[in-house]
């Protein structure tokens, strides 16, 4: 699972920055909550590079799981490794802040946080966002089916809160408009992100497209995204 989620986004790697228009929106929104941030921190699901561009001031190390866009963000910060949020490669208590941009929700969030919590310093902070439970309603729609598995509100805030003290907290809404469902299929997949319930067969993949090209206008994406700032409990 992780090693295709990686060859995924390397494939999707020259297109990301183009195409991945909401990610770099919440990547500002991050940044603006990060401005007062001091010490080394870390880039948790770096991708390309969006927070770097947004925070090039900062002393931070990227982290992704795919080798291609380690690549490119290290044309950004050279200080970047590849490595899995679940699995970190430091020792405990090293950074003094985490940062993570639409990333998580391809983990097991539980994990995730819990090795945040193990690299941060006392009282250290951590600011990330992540698409919660329904985004994406045209592709449930579609398909009959729930295709990813996006957690809810609250599950975000009860899993963090174990782990770290809220100090802010709130919820946006963007959507990305396609003038066919076909071409919706194509930003999914130049984004690095694809669905297949049933399996990867060629026939599933025709059963799929064929659904989302009967769609032919007022088409768009949602993505319901929440943004936290919490601070490691001591």
């Amino acid at each position: 699972m992780k090693a295709s989620i990686g060859l995924r986004f390397s494939k999707a790697s020259s297109t990301y920055e183009r195409e991945a228009f909401v990610q770099k929106i919440s990547a500002k929104e991050i940044a603006s909550m990060s401005s007062d941030l001091e010490g080394t921190g870390i880039d948790l699901g770096c991708g390309t590079g969006f927070l770097q561009e947004f925070l090039p001031d900062k002393d931070i190390i990227g982290i992704d799981i795919s080798k291609k866009m380690i690549q490119i963000y290290k044309e950004k910060n050279e200080k970047a490794i590849i490595g899995d949020i679940e699995n970190l490669p430091f020792k405990r208590e090293v950074f003094d802040f985490a940062i993570s941009n639409f990333s998580l929700h391809w983990t097991d969030f539980e994990k995730s946080i819990s090795e945040v919590y193990r690299v941060l310093k006392k009282d250290g902070t951590f600011i990330f966002n992540t698409p919660v439970k329904g985004s994406f309603k045209i592709v449930k729609e579609v398909l009959g089916y729930e295709t990813f598995l996006f957690l809810e509100e609250k599950k975000i805030i009860e899993v963090t809160s174990n782990y770290f003290m809220l100090e802010k907290f709130f919820k946006k809404s963007y959507r990305m408009y396609f003038n066919s469902g076909i071409e919706l299929l194509k930003h999914l997949k130049l984004t690095g992100t694809t669905f297949y319930q049933n399996g990867k067969s060629i026939g599933n993949k025709i059963k799929v497209y064929r659904k989302f090209e009967t769609l032919k206008e007022n088409i768009y994406l949602n993505f319901d995204i929440v943004f936290l700032r919490v601070r490691k409990k001591l």
